[in-house]
């Protein structure tokens, strides 16, 4: 029976016996999995389970909550604005995020990063243009439709709280693409600062500033 076997450096044997054990690949280099190929040494163990969340009744008036649990974050954005031609240069975005338990911390910063340059790119370059007589996109290509390089991306500070959630795995609540949306409003007020101009489209664009301004002037 599995609890009468132990595991350590790399065999498994009886417990109290490590000398009557066996390599751990040996156990499944033996066999064959389905899709015909096998195990070898150093190959990757994979165990699957399930995790549910308990999640309360949708219907109004029904005690619980219908989400386990709700990602919350916050954004700050340092924003230089030329008044004289409307360029926006982000200097530094600040992304604080409570993930309950970072199981896999570096992921968790890329995933930031990740999130807050998708926003960027909301909020200041990705638009389509439609021909109006045709409806046809006009701008489908990566010559006309912009998306922040290298060059334009700021400086992205990720920092992640922790207070393991009760009812996340391992403590865990979703990060996902939810540093996306903060990005947005974040550097939009930063815009406005700068011009004393709300923009309430997007992408707002060099021109759209240069003209709000002129027609202040």
């Amino acid at each position: 029976p599995p609890e009468d076997l132990d595991t350590s450096h790399g065999r498994i044997y009886p417990k109290g016996d490590p000398d009557a054990g066996i390599e751990i690949t040996d156990v499944f280099t033996a066999a064959i999995y389905e899709s015909g190929y096998f195990l070898k040494r150093g190959g990757e163990i994979i165990g699957k389970d399930t995790w549910v969340i308990e999640a309360g009744d949708p219907q109004p008036g029904k005690p619980g909550r219908v989400n386990s649990f709700y990602s919350e974050g916050a954004v700050s954005a340092s924003v230089r604005v030329n008044l004289h031609t409307g360029e926006v240069k982000v200097d530094q975005i600040v992304g604080v995020f409570d993930v309950g338990k970072a199981i896999n911390p570096k992921l968790v910063d890329e995933q930031i990063i990740g999130a807050i340059s998708m926003g960027l790119a909301g909020v200041l370059y990705e638009g389509m243009v439609y021909d109006e007589k045709s409806g046809r996109t006009i701008n489908a290509n990566y010559s006309d439709y912009k998306i922040p390089t290298i060059h334009e991306h700021p400086v992205v500070v990720p920092i992640f709280l922790e207070e393991g959630h009760p009812q996340g795995p391992y403590g865990a609540k979703g990060i996902g693409e939810s540093p996306t949306v903060a990005v947005i409003p974040a550097v939009a007020n930063a815009i406005r600062d700068a011009t004393g101009h709300r923009f309430k489209e997007l992408p707002i664009t060099p021109e759209d500033i240069y003209l709000k301004i002129s027609e202040t002037e």
